[in-house]
C-alpha cells in the first residue's frame, strides 16, 4: 500500500505555522522577564509614593490641627466665652436633689461603654461630678437635655436662673459654629487653677468633671495637662489615641492649647477628633483606587504601641470576613477578634508586628515584602510620621498576588496575539498552496462557518469557475440568513411591544412560552375604572387626526401616571382603562390607588387642553378579591374578574365628570385623613348598587361634590344597572 504524499499546502501551512508559534514563545520568554523586572520597579516606586504622600498628608493633617486648635485660642469671642463660663461657674451653690443623682448616675450607666481590655466600666456614681457646679451644669445640658445623645451640641438655653445658664445661652451657638469649622467633634473648656471642664459644645457626660482627676482623665486628658506645661504661649499639644469614655470609649485623638486673657491664662481649650477623621484623611476618604492601590492595597497609620490609629481596609469593607482572617491565626487571633467584635473597631485593639513597622519605628523608612496583620503576604512600605511626636507609622500595603496582576495581562495579550496570529499563518499558507491547486480550503472554511451559526463570512475573489460561484452562493446564503435573522429580531420586538399592551410585565414570559390559558393567583387588590368623558363621537375628517394624537398621547400619560403611583394597567379599550393597585403586596393599596384616581382627571383634561378638547375623566374604584390571567386559546385576552372590577364600573359610570367615586371598602381604609363624602343613591337606582364616596380632587377638570351625585350623568361609562362579578 502506497502512503498518500503530504500536499504542498499542508507543508507550507505547517512552515508558517511553526515558524510563527516558536518566534512567538520566544518572543514570550524574553518579554515576561524584562516585564517582570519593569513591573516589580513600578509597583516598589509606587509604594514609595504612595508612602511618602500619605505620610506627607498625615503630617500636614497634624499641624492642620494644631494650627486651628491655636487659632481657636486666640478667637476673642471664644476668650470672652470662656471667661464668662469661669466666672459663672463660681455661682452655683445649690446642690442636685437626690434623685436627680440617680439620674445622672443612670445615663452614665447606659452611656459609657468599657473600653478595649476592660470587662466593666467604673461605677456610676464615681463618674458623676464631684463639684456642686459639675453636677448642676451636667444636670441642665445633659439631663435636663431634651435631645439625644448625639444631638445634644442643638441645645442653646438650658434655662434657670444661673448665670452660667445664660452664659450658655449666650454664647453657646458661636462657639457651636467654632467646631463646626474643625475637624473635631467636642470642643471643651478647662480652668487652669480647678481643671474642672466648665464648658462642652457636644454635652458629653465628661462636662463638670475635672481634667486632672476626674472619672475621664486618665490617660488622655491628663497627658494633656502635663502637655501643655511645656508649651510656649500659642503652642497646641497633641496626644495620642486611647479610648475616651465620655464617647463610648472611641478612640479619640486629643489637642489642646492654653487660653489667656490679657496676660492670665485662664485654662486650656481642648478638642477631641474622632480617629475616623484620621482614617478618612489618610485613606483620602475611603478613595483608595484614586490613590493607586488597587482591589487589594491599603494604607494606615500603626501606633507607638503597634496597634492600628485607623480602621483597616477590609475591616470598612466586609467586617465579617475581616474577622473570620484573624480567626484563622490562632487562638491569639480568635482572642483579638473577640475584642474587635465587642468594641466594634480593630483601632487600639489589634497589635500588627513585622519587619516594615518595627524598621519605621526605628526611624527608618522600609519597602519591601512582609506579612501582614491577617498573615497575608503583602509588598509593604512604611515610614515615621514626625509630626507631632507621636510615634506613628505610616504603612502602605498591596498584596503580592495583586502586583503581578499586569504581568499576567501582558501574558494574556501575548496569548492572544497567538491565537490571532496563527490562524492568520494558517490562512496566509492556504493562499500560497491555493495558488498551486485548486481554491477549495476557503471555501470549506466558509461552508464550517456558515455550519457553525457564523454567518458573517466573507470570500475573497476565487475566480471564473465552479468554486467561484459555490464560493459567491454561500455568500448570498449568508446573506440571506443575516436578513432572516434582523426580520426575526423584529418580528420578535413587534411581538414584545404588543404583548406588552395586553398582559402585565410579569406574565410576558409565560405567553411567550407558548402558554395561553392560565389564571394569575386570586388576591386582594384596589380596580381603578376610568372612562373618558367628551370625546367627539362623530368628529369630522379634520378632527380625525387631533381625536388619534389626543388619544395616543392620553394612553401614553396614564402608562406614565400608573407607573408613577406603582399602578398596574389592567384592560385598555376605546376611551375606557381599568388599573389594578395591590396586586402581590399585603394590602390591597387602596392608598395608592386613591392617589391614582384622584390625578387621573386633572392629568387627562391637562392633555386635552393641549390639544383644544373638552375632554375629561369620571372615575369610580373598588376593593376586594379579584382574580387575574390570561384567557382564551386561539387569541391572547388578559383578564380581571370578581366584584371589584364591576363595582369600579359602576361607580365610574355614575361619577360626574372630573370626580371620583369608591366604594365603602376604599373609603374605609383611606380612613379620615382623606376628604371624602358619602353619596346618597338616587331614585329608581337598585337597592343592590354599591354604595358610593366621593373623592375631593383638584384641578380644572374637577366637579363640585354636588355635581357628584350619583345619576345626574350616566350617559358615558358602565351602566349603573351593571350585574357585579367580571369585567375584562
Amino acid at each position: 500500500m502506497t502512503r498518500r504524499p503530504v500536499s504542498l499546502r499542508r507543508r507550507l501551512t505547517v512552515i508558517l505555522v511553526g515558524v510563527a508559534g516558536a518566534s512567538v514563545l520566544l518572543l514570550t520568554g524574553v518579554n515576561t522577564v524584562v516585564t517582570q523586572g519593569l513591573l516589580d520597579d513600578t509597583v516598589q516606586d509606587h509604594l514609595v509614593s504612595v508612602r511618602t504622600d500619605r505620610t506627607a498628608a498625615v503630617e500636614r493633617g497634624i499641624e492642620a490641627v494644631r494650627a486651628s486648635t491655636s487659632s481657636l485660642a486666640a478667637d476673642p469671642g471664644l476668650v470672652a466665652a470662656f471667661s464668662d463660663f469661669e466666672a459663672a461657674w463660681q455661682d452655683f451653690s445649690t446642690d442636685i436633689t437626690p434623685s436627680q443623682q440617680r439620674a445622672l448616675e443612670a445615663i452614665a450607666r447606659e452611656e459609657v461603654v468599657a473600653p478595649a481590655g476592660d470587662t466593666a466600666v467604673p461605677p456610676a456614681a464615681s463618674l458623676v461630678p464631684r463639684t456642686i457646679a459639675g453636677r448642676q451644669a451636667q444636670w441642665l445640658t445633659v439631663a435636663e437635655n431634651p435631645f439625644g445623645p448625639d444631638e445634644r451640641a442643638a441645645f442653646d438655653d438650658p434655662g434657670g436662673d444661673s448665670t452660667w445658664a445664660a452664659a450658655h445661652a449666650a454664647h453657646h451657638p458661636f462657639l457651636r459654629s467654632l467646631l463646626a469649622s474643625t475637624v473635631a467633634d467636642d470642643l471643651l473648656m478647662v480652668t487652669a487653677d480647678t481643671g474642672e471642664i466648665v464648658y462642652s459644645v457636644s454635652k458629653h457626660l465628661d462636662i463638670g468633671t475635672n481634667a486632672v482627676t476626674g472619672p475621664y482623665a486618665e490617660p488622655a486628658l491628663r497627658a494633656l495637662g502635663d502637655g501643655l506645661q511645656q508649651l510656649t504661649l500659642g503652642s497646641t499639644a497633641v496626644v495620642d489615641s486611647s479610648p475616651y469614655l465620655p464617647h463610648g470609649s472611641a478612640p479619640t485623638l486629643f489637642a489642646a492649647v492654653g487660653v489667656r486673657s490679657d496676660s492670665e491664662a485662664i485654662g486650656a481649650l481642648v478638642l477631641t477628633i474622632p480617629i475616623e477623621r484620621l482614617t478618612d484623611l489618610v485613606t483620602g476618604n475611603q478613595d483608595l483606587e484614586v490613590i493607586g492601590l488597587g482591589d487589594t492595597g491599603q494604607v494606615g497609620v500603626i501606633g507607638a504601641d503597634g496597634t492600628w490609629r485607623t480602621e483597616p481596609r477590609l475591616w470598612t469593607e466586609d467586617p465579617d470576613a475581616y474577622l473570620e482572617r484573624l480567626e484563622q491565626l490562632g487562638e491569639e487571633g480568635a482572642a483579638t477578634a473577640e475584642e474587635i467584635r465587642r468594641t466594634g473597631s480593630p483601632v487600639l485593639v489589634q497589635s500588627v508586628a513585622n519587619p516594615a513597622i518595627e524598621a519605621a519605628q526605628r526611624g527608618q523608612p522600609f519597602l519591601g515584602a512582609v506579612r501582614d496583620g491577617l498573615g497575608a503576604t503583602v509588598l509593604a512600605g512604611a515610614e515615621p510620621v514626625v509630626a507631632g511626636g507621636l510615634g506613628w507609622v505610616v504603612v502602605v500595603e498591596q498584596a503580592r498576588a495583586e502586583s503581578t496582576v499586569e504581568l499576567w495581562a501582558f501574558l494574556r495579550h501575548l496569548g492572544l496575539l497567538l491565537v490571532i496570529l496563527l490562524p492568520g499563518i494558517a490562512v496566509v499558507g492556504a493562499l500560497a498552496a491555493r495558488a498551486m491547486t485548486r481554491p477549495i480550503r476557503p471555501v470549506v472554511e466558509a461552508s464550517d462557518s456558515l455550519a457553525s451559526g457564523a454567518v458573517d463570512i466573507d470570500l475573497p475573489e476565487l475566480g471564473r469557475n465552479e468554486v467561484g460561484d459555490l464560493g459567491q452562493q454561500l455568500v448570498g446564503v449568508a446573506g440571506e440568513l443575516r436578513r432572516r435573522r434582523a426580520e426575526i429580531g423584529a418580528e420578535e420586538r413587534r411581538i414584545e411591544a404588543v404583548l406588552s399592551g395586553i398582559v402585565p410585565a410579569r406574565l410576558m414570559e409565560r405567553v411567550r412560552a407558548g402558554d395561553r390559558s392560565f389564571p394569575d393567583m386570586f388576591e386582594t387588590a384596589t380596580v381603578v375604572s376610568m372612562s373618558l368623558v367628551g370625546v367627539p363621537d362623530d368628529p369630522s375628517d379634520a378632527d380625525q387626526d387631533t381625536i388619534l394624537e389626543f388619544t395616543t398621547r392620553i394612553t401614553s400619560e396614564l402608562d406614565h401616571l400608573a407607573d408613577e403611583h406603582g399602578v398596574e394597567v389592567g384592560k385598555v379599550a376605546a376611551n375606557h382603562e381599568l388599573f389594578v393597585a395591590g396586586q402581590g403586596q399585603p394590602d390591597a393599596d387602596q392608598e395608592a390607588a386613591a392617589r391614582f384616581a384622584v390625578a387621573l382627571a386633572p392629568r387627562v383634561a391637562a392633555v386635552a387642553r393641549e390639544f383644544g378638547l373638552d375632554v375629561t375623566a369620571r372615575v369610580g374604584a373598588a376593593s376586594g378579591t379579584i382574580g387575574t390571567g390570561l384567557v382564551g386559546t386561539s387569541q391572547v385576552s388578559f383578564g380581571i374578574w370578581g366584584d371589584p372590577p364591576a363595582t369600579a364600573a359602576i361607580l365610574e359610570g355614575l361619577a360626574a365628570p372630573g370626580t371620583v367615586l369608591v366604594d365603602a371598602a376604599v373609603a374605609e381604609a383611606l380612613g379620615s385623613q382623606w376628604d371624602i363624602q358619602r353619596v346618597a343613591h338616587p331614585g329608581g337606582l337598585d337597592e343592590d348598587a354599591p354604595d358610593a364616596f366621593l373623592l375631593e380632587t383638584s384641578g380644572d377638570a374637577t366637579a363640585s361634590a354636588d355635581d357628584a351625585v350619583p345619576g345626574r350623568d350616566t350617559t358615558h361609562g358602565v351602566a349603573a344597572d351593571a350585574a357585579p362579578g367580571s369585567h375584562g
